[in-house]
């Protein structure tokens, strides 16, 4: 497994000969071509440090797989895989399954939006902005430092 970091929440990680992308935000625009071949984008909510409209439809545009939750997809130019809490599907012979968990709290005190995390592999955990759910193990956290609820 390789785990690469970009601005904010984009992560690429390498499994299995699969090159997924998580959460490319507009930073990333300028850089499009820096990821190469990927094998799918994938999406946990839609604030701005995780999801840009424009950016996904570049992905989109480009062929490439895009996967959200049902409250990101709305915010989509083009029509992506949505996925549901619990769904397992696989990327090229990869297994991930979304599972839905509550985004941290707002810096106002509020619920945030929908957060989907994603299980890879069954070994690897991306949460987005989630802070809790239990009863998952993982043999890596990819997890929120900063919140106003997080501690």
């Amino acid at each position: 497994m390789k785990l690469t970091r970009y601005f904010q929440s984009c992560l690429l990680i390498e499994e299995a000969n699969v090159r997924i992308l998580f959460d490319p935000s507009g930073h990333e625009a300028e850089n499009f071509e820096l990821f190469g071949k990927l094998d799918a984008v994938l999406y946990t909510h839609e604030h701005a440090d995780h999801f840009d409209a424009n950016l996904a439809k570049k992905f989109a545009d480009a062929g490439v797989p895009i996967y959200a939750n049902a409250s990101t997809a709305k915010q989509m130019k083009s029509q992506p895989t949505m996925v549901e809490d619990g769904q397992g599907f696989s990327i090229n012979g990869l297994s991930l399954k979304a599972l839905e968990l509550p985004h941290c709290l707002m810096t106002d005190g509020s619920a945030g939006p929908q957060n989907t995390g994603y299980l890879i592999a069954e070994r690897i955990f991306n949460p987005g902005d989630g802070k809790a759910l239990a009863g998952l193990s993982a043999e890596v956290l990819l997890a929120p430092i900063t919140g106003p609820d997080i501690s």
